[in-house]
């Protein structure tokens, strides 16, 4: 009789213990995605330099401080530094890719 009852209480445990596994499993899961996720929110949200600005854009020191002396470009201050919202870039970026590019005839009187 007490080797059935052990048998019944081993099996339990083994169900015990795959259930607890899988819902480990499942928790580590969900942490990981969370830590990608804000991970991703961080870096969207992370101040840039003109020097990335410049590099992002590919666009000189005089062209980016003009964008930003006409407020095309807002400008974050932090110590006295200017920072920029990546949002702000990309919307800039997405500004000047939906402008209308010049027909064959102006670049053929630029070129002249």
């Amino acid at each position: 009789m007490s080797g059935a009852l052990d048998q019944a209480i081993q099996a339990v445990v083994e169900i015990l213990v795959e259930a607890l596994r899988a819902e480990f499993e499942a928790a580590l899961a969900r942490i990981a995605d969370l830590e990608s996720r804000a991970k991703e929110e961080i870096d969207r949200c992370r101040l840039l330099s003109k020097k990335q600005v410049r590099e992002i854009l590919n666009c000189s020191l005089r062209q980016l401080n003009r964008w930003i002396a006409e407020g095309v470009l807002p400008i974050v201050w932090l110590d006295r530094r200017p920072r920029f919202d990546p949002r702000d870039i990309e919307a800039l970026a997405q500004k000047r890719k939906l402008r209308e590019s010049p027909g064959p005839a102006a670049r053929l009187r630029r070129a002249a």
